[in-house]
């Protein structure tokens, strides 16, 4: 058979992080286990370790002409002005600027039809795909570095779970206009025209 002829390696990705699972998933016949919020690092790592060493080709870390005489990039100083943006946090969930950068801009043209859904979702009481869009949020935020939005987020996608609809209601138009704010404040790495 064909996955006899060519091993195929199953990783299992979940948010099921609870002690004892990675044996349950690895006794059912998975090769590996990764638990949610994935970070980039930990990706790789399990990229290099299962692919074949031919099909691994590496990119440089850093773009050399993009750093400054102090060792710092523009991205980092841009960072550095910005307010509820933590730098080392976003390269350590991205793994390096060139991924970070399109996570950003990712985040940044998704921020109006996001917080849209959520507003809509909490007007009509769907709790369940409310739930969805701020655990969404909440991943997306921590990638960025936007660690206290993430963590925002995270509760009310704890009180979604939870059924908790007044914290929701009274949580969520704070979270919302902090959520739009990152418009303003990542606007200038995309200059004027969208």
């Amino acid at each position: 058979s064909l996955h006899d002829a060519l091993p195929i390696s199953v990783i299992v990705l979940t948010a099921n992080a609870i002690a004892g699972v990675k044996e349950q998933y690895l006794a059912a016949g998975f090769t590996d286990y990764m638990s949610k919020p994935v970070e980039w690092s930990d990706l790789e790592a399990s990229l290099r370790k299962y692919l074949p060493a031919e099909k691994v080709v590496l990119s440089q870390e850093e773009d050399p002409e993009e750093t400054q005489e102090n060792g710092s990039t523009e991205l980092k100083e841009f960072y550095s002005g910005i307010d509820g943006l933590n730098y080392a946090d976003a390269v350590k969930f991205c793994s390096n600027e060139e991924i970070l950068r399109k996570t950003i801009e990712t985040f940044y043209k998704s921020i109006d039809s996001n917080s849209g859904s959520i507003e809509e979702f909490l007007q009509a009481g769907d709790i369940r795909n409310y739930t969805i869009k701020v655990h969404a949020l909440k991943s997306s935020a921590r990638l960025i570095g936007a660690g206290q939005l993430s963590e925002d987020a995270k509760y009310l996608e704890e009180c979604g779970d939870n059924g908790s609809i007044e914290p929701i209601r009274e949580k969520t138009p704070k979270l919302l206009a902090d959520y739009r704010s990152y418009k303003e404040k990542l606007s200038p790495l995309f200059g004027s025209d969208e």
